[in-house]
C-alpha cells in the first residue's frame, strides 16, 4: 500500500471512478503503464476486484471490504498532507480540467 501512486488510486476508487480512463483522469501524472501495474497489486493483494463486462474491452475497478475499510486511513493521510506537506500551488500546479473533473465527481 505504501508504493508511490497507490494511496491515491486508492482515493479515487473512493471517489466513485471506476474505470481506467477515469482513474487515469483523476490522476493525470501516472503513467498508463504504471497505472496497470498498480491495479494488478492492488487486485492481487484483494484490496480492488476487477470485473470484466460482457461488452467488449469494458472493465471496472471495485474496492473490496478490505479496500472500502483504508477509506479512513486516505483521509487521514489527506489531512496530514494538507497541514503539512502542500503549499498554495502556483500557476503551473492549476489544472482547470482536473478541477473539474474533481467536481464531478462529487455531485450526485
Amino acid at each position: 500500500m505504501a508504493d508511490r501512486w497507490t494511496p491515491l488510486i486508492v482515493r479515487e476508487l473512493l471517489f466513485g471512478s471506476r474505470h481506467f480512463n477515469e482513474l487515469q483522469r483523476g490522476l493525470p501524472r501516472i503513467s498508463r503503464s504504471l497505472l496497470v501495474t498498480r491495479l494488478r497489486h492492488l487486485e492481487d493483494n484483494g484490496v480492488i476486484e476487477r470485473l470484466t463486462s460482457a461488452r467488449p474491452n469494458v472493465t471496472e475497478y471495485t474496492l473490496t471490504e478490505a479496500g472500502n475499510d483504508l477509506a479512513d486511513v486516505i483521509k487521514q493521510l489527506g489531512t496530514w498532507a494538507i497541514k503539512w506537506v502542500f503549499n498554495d500551488p502556483n500557476r503551473d500546479e492549476l489544472d482547470p480540467a482536473l478541477f473539474l473533473w474533481k467536481m464531478h465527481q462529487r455531485v450526485d
